[in-house]
């Protein structure tokens, strides 16, 4: 207690409630305590307004009010109090021996006489710790200084000469505060209260510094007597509360939640932002521990959770904070370590990312739909940085290459991809001139087989984006298509000659033939103008027909018909064959298309210069009452020419491992489709080409001997050009069989 008795010094001590600091000093005489003189009470830096707060809560009171009031309590550091406490001291123990001399020569002299010297000890007494304090202190009468001490002077940067007798007008910055100072005051001393304010002072240099000033009356009835003044240099503390002002200011509107968690968890601070993300007001966050807001963070691991706090200073990690309405969003949680006054406190920066979240999921599925978008091309896309180091790898280079993404990911494109080392000078000046640069029909050799692609660098133009990206596209199959499309324009060019050829060979065709039927007339004796044209000539038409009759002339002019006839027959199957069509699709007997194909497969002239079509045997296996398909008849007429011809060829090339070539023909119904069989006794295919035999330019033929287009151009026909079906069965040295099926007329696509 500041009151005790304390003859070593005086008692110097925080009261136990807000904190704030006191001293007393023991006032004896003759060794009894008799007073005590007290100073007080003043507040320092240490003093911390969170503490005030919680003090202001506890006892229930208004916490603004009492801020304000705390504010209101003189700063002082904790080192000039106690200087002051020591010279008070000094002041009570001289005071105390002094008052106990005036006892004791009170007893043994005149009192009168000690009494005065004790007066003037304390007189001057009362001048030393005047010209010590640590304030600036003035004697004021009709606003005059009458007095200052050197304090006074330090303060304002003034001499003593300057101020004795100076109007206190000399320490205002303006009229106005001169004046205002002076009408607030005066009803406050004559009052007997003490009048107070805070305000900028001008030095004698002209600068300016806030400054406390306190007047007390010598004599509330009589101002004329004069007041006291105290002044005191806040210039620090203000720019320090100011400090703390601007401080508290920027983390109340913060727009991150800020929240202070003592050693405990509680909450003990929380920004504006803190009540508005969790919708809690301040006060009812200040009751709460943080616990109570992150679902994700049990009172369990609280003391784990201090002493990595205290081990790393600050941590930064991602939690979840439940509001009052029991919504729950992300969080991202600055949290740094700090001990005040003994405890332990942690500050924490709670930032909402919940939009970042979604921002960033949002841009993880688009980088999955790219990925994606990306690794179902077919075409090989590879990034290169400009060194050549490959950035960027999707599924077809994977494929490709048979080279993993992690394992490519930061290699030279050469190594793993050495197919491209041939590009590195293309891919060099594509990145140097900013233009694309492209490479078509690079032929290459895959599992034996040729295969064609296109090679396209692009130089990466992006804003401090630097490579490229290469995308090789494997355009076999165009290629093959447009060497289909050449050879189908020479086979147009062909058909389009034989139409003509046929055209010239028809005309004299019929003359012979109708030459040859005129002469079988004109020696029949059925008609009376051959009888009397003989008899003129002094013969008869029975000697003349028994003259032909028996140099078998009859009989050669019946060949000469039947042959002309067959001639007649196969011209008109090639006419029809080579006749353009129009994409106009009819009714047509796909029996009848077949013995027309053989006709024209009899008289081709590549089969009978190397064979006799005529030798293989033909057997037909046509079922009654097979309904028309609905085709174009010249079309399909190609098809069934391909497979003849190649089943000829077949089995002519075995020679006498096929002893009697026969093909087998079918017609049949076969549920809604007509179903057409040709089949050979070959020596039949494996099942690799099998599976290959309708890829264009396939084929198992030297090379000048075939295209490999016929049957890849038929099963086109069948599938795409009439919706129908194409395949084939086959057993080494055995035969091949060729299943067509068409739809029926009626049922068609």
């Amino acid at each position: 207690m500041l009151g005790r008795h304390n003859p070593s010094g005086p008692i110097i001590q925080k009261c136990l409630s807000a904190g704030l600091w006191g001293a007393g000093a023991s006032i004896t005489v003759g060794g009894r305590h008799v007073a005590n003189w007290l100073i007080g009470q003043v507040r320092n830096e240490a003093q911390n307004e969170a503490e005030i707060m919680a003090y202001a809560r506890k006892l229930g009171i208004a916490e603004t009010e009492f801020r304000e009031a705390f504010l209101k309590v003189p700063n002082m550091r904790l080192e000039k109090f106690e200087q002051i406490a020591h010279t008070l001291f000094a002041l009570a123990t001289q005071l105390s021996t002094i008052a106990y001399q005036n006892v004791q020569q009170a007893r043994f002299i005149n009192g009168r006489k000690r009494a005065e010297e004790a007066l003037q000890t304390l007189s001057r007494m009362q001048s030393v710790i005047l010209e010590n304090s640590p304030v600036g202190i003035a004697f004021v009468k009709n606003r005059v200084f009458k007095w200052v001490n050197p304090r006074m002077t330090e303060v304002f940067g003034i001499t003593h000469e300057q101020a004795r007798g100076a109007s206190t007008r000399l320490i205002y910055a303006s009229d106005e505060a001169y004046q205002r100072v002076g009408k607030e005051s005066y009803p406050l001393l004559s009052q007997g209260g003490k009048a107070v304010f805070e305000l900028e002072l001008c030095k004698g240099d002209g600068s300016l510094f806030w400054c406390r000033m306190e007047g007390t009356a010598l004599d509330a009835a009589n101002l004329e007597e004069g007041a006291i003044w105290v002044y005191e240099d806040i210039t620090e503390r203000k720019r320090e509360r100011e400090s703390l002002l601007g401080t508290q200011f920027a983390m109340d509107r913060a727009r991150d939640s800020i929240l202070w968690v003592d050693e405990a968890g509680c909450i003990v601070y929380a920004n504006d932002s803190a009540c508005t993300s969790t919708g809690y007001a301040r006060d009812e966050l200040l009751t709460m521990t943080v616990f109570d807001i992150d679902p994700d963070f049990p009172r369990s691991q609280w003391e784990q959770h201090k002493k990595d706090m205290q081990r790393q200073g600050s941590m930064l990690f991602e939690s979840r904070h439940i509001t009052k309405d029991g919504r729950i969003f992300p969080v991202e949680v600055s949290s740094s370590y700090f001990e005040f006054d003994g405890h332990w406190f942690t500050c924490a920066f709670d930032r909402d990312i919940g939009e970042r979240k979604q921002a960033e999921e949002e841009m993880r599925r688009l980088r999955n739909y790219l990925s994606n978008i990306i690794n179902s091309m077919p075409s090989v896309l590879v990034g290169v940085d400009p060194d050549g180091r490959v950035t960027h790898w999707n599924a077809a280079a994977e494929r490709t290459t048979g080279v993993g993404v992690e394992q490519a990911q930061g290699q030279p494109l050469n190594q793993v991809f050495p197919m491209l080392s041939r590009q590195l000078r293309r891919l060099q000046e594509a990145m140097e001139t900013r233009r694309v640069k492209t490479a078509a029909k690079v032929p290459r050799i895959v599992d034996g087989e040729g295969r064609y692609e296109d090679i396209t660098v692009y130089p990466l133009m992006g804003s401090g984006i630097e490579g490229a990206v290469i995308r090789v596209d494997d355009v076999t199959e165009r290629v093959r298509i447009e060497e289909m499309m050449v050879q189908s324009e020479k086979m147009l060019s062909v058909g389009g000659l034989a139409a003509g050829m046929a055209h010239e060979v028809n005309n004299p065709l019929g003359v012979i033939l109708q030459a040859c039927q005129n002469i079988l007339r004109r020696t029949s004796p059925d008609l009376a103008m051959n009888l009397h044209v003989a008899e003129q000539c002094g013969t008869s038409l029975s000697s003349l027909r028994q003259y032909l009759e028996r140099r078998e002339i009859l009989t050669f002019l019946d060949d000469i018909r039947q042959s002309g006839q067959r001639a007649a027959e196969i011209v008109a199957n090639m006419l029809s064959f080579s006749r353009k069509t129009e994409g106009r699709r009819s009714s047509a007997d796909l029996a009848d298309l077949l013995d027309r194909t053989l006709v024209l497969a009899a008289s081709d002239y590549d089969l009978k210069k190397h064979h006799d079509f005529r030798q293989i045997e033909i057997r037909r296996e046509y079922q009654a009452g097979t309904p028309p398909a609905i085709c174009q008849a010249g079309e399909i007429q190609q098809v069934f020419l391909n497979i003849l011809r190649n089943g000829a060829e077949a089995m002519m090339t075995a020679g006498e491992l096929i002893p009697k070539p026969q093909f087998v023909l079918r017609v049949s119904r076969d549920q809604g489709m007509v179903r057409v069989e040709i089949e050979d006794n070959g020596p039949g295919m494996d099942e690799a080409t099998r599976r290959r035999v309708f890829e264009p330019f396939f084929t198992t033929k030297p090379p000048g001997s075939g295209t490999g287009l016929g049957l890849s151009v038929s099963y086109f026909i069948i599938t795409e050009n009439h919706g129908g079906a194409m395949s084939v069965e086959s057993t080494p040295e055995v035969g091949t069989r060729f299943i067509i099926q068409l739809p029926e007329a009626g049922r068609g696509p």
